[in-house]
């Protein structure tokens, strides 16, 4: 049963996220390859390392399983809504957030294995700055794509066109979006395992300063040891 449930919500994650902008402008959808390493090869996924559980010296129930994410390079397109130029960034292999309005930010989604008999306690974060890009106006998440709805059975279907919305203060803050770099999204068991599926935030946006910047990650996942 537990094993339905984790794919059920690693299901409802992926699809939730794979969201894109609606009514954009196809001739203004070309998308470049952008490396981020000088070795990087197209179209490469995420380079993700999980250690082994390492258990603190001094306090023997407590320890942390630590996680190295870097990106080789990332997908680059611009999308045209309402007479305006969007940049959207994509992580091969990566997924989208889903609030609507907010920019599109790609996120990287994952499985980690906690010790057996170990409670997850929290992550803390290390991170490094790969790449900046300046004069970028992130592209808003829309509600869908266009949709076929029947209008009755013999005259066939008709376009139904979602309304444009953008969070205007989403857009004019300062600080960055999301502004996190890590969420702890299911905290679960499968069978004899305990897991937790972790989404990681490694593309930030400052909006107001049209600016984005990647990042590689560091990120310990802490537990301890019931008793």
């Amino acid at each position: 049963m537990w094993l339905a449930v984790v794919f059920f919500i690693i299901l409802l994650i992926n699809l939730g996220e794979s969201i894109v902008p609606a009514d954009s402008d196809k001739e203004d959808e070309k998308k470049i390859y952008v490396p981020l390493e000088p070795q990087a090869k197209k179209d490469a996924p995420p380079a993700v390392k999980i250690g082994a559980a390492v258990f603190d010296k001094k306090i023997k129930s407590s320890g942390k399983i630590p996680l190295k994410v870097e990106i080789p390079g990332v997908w680059r397109s611009k999308n045209k809504l309402n007479e305006i130029l969007y940049d959207l960034f994509e992580i091969p292999g990566g997924f989208y957030t889903t609030e609507v309005g907010a920019p599109m930010v790609s996120t990287i989604s994952l499985e980690i294995d906690i010790p057996p008999g170990a409670k997850f306690k929290g992550v803390k974060e290390r991170v490094s700055l790969i790449k900046k890009f300046e004069n970028v106006i992130p592209a808003p998440v829309q509600e869908s794509l266009p949709v076929m709805a029947p209008i009755t059975r013999d005259e066939g279907f008709i376009k139904e066109k979602k309304e444009f919305t953008i969070d205007s203060e989403i857009y004019k803050q300062t600080s960055p979006y999301p502004g996190r770099y890590s969420e702890v999204i299911a905290d679960s068991f499968l069978g004899s395992r305990h897991i937790i599926i972790l989404k990681l935030f490694p593309i930030q946006f400052l909006t107001a300063e049209k600016t984005v910047k990647i990042y590689s990650l560091e990120i310990d996942i802490l537990f301890i040891i019931k008793k």
